[in-house]
């Protein structure tokens, strides 16, 4: 009988992976970006860029472990919610909904870019 570890079973394409990533922090910091006019490009592209090298990586294997996409979204948004609240000067509120959309919007995005990432 021949076993296979979880680490084994949940791999992923590094470069559809890391196209995926960049994509992320370009719709996200966007988002992020409207919900705080008069912040900078220059301030929050980093930050978003460092909220998601913590949950990206995890999410992506996490979802080639078989763990339903929606939990894992969730999961993602409140780390990424908690971490962007303890770092930054703003409400809870205004995270929450800056946070939830940014991450509303690089889902939907995934639907339509996902399948030309690909092949």
């Amino acid at each position: 009988m021949t076993t296979t570890s979880v680490f084994e079973a949940a791999t992923f394409d590094v470069a559809i992976w890391a196209s995926s990533y960049i994509a992320t922090i370009v719709i996200e910091s966007a988002v992020v970006r409207i919900a705080r006019p008069g912040t900078s490009t220059a301030a929050v592209f980093p930050a978003i860029a460092l909220l998601n090298l913590v949950t990206h990586p995890a999410a992506w294997w996490c979802a080639a472990s078989g763990i339903p996409w929606t939990f894992i979204e969730v999961v993602a948004t409140g780390v990424e919610l908690l971490l962007w609240r303890r770092f930054s000067d703003w409400t809870w509120n205004r995270c929450f909904i800056a946070i939830a959309t940014a991450n509303a919007m690089s889902a939907v995005a995934s639907f339509f870019i996902g399948p030309f990432m690909r092949g």
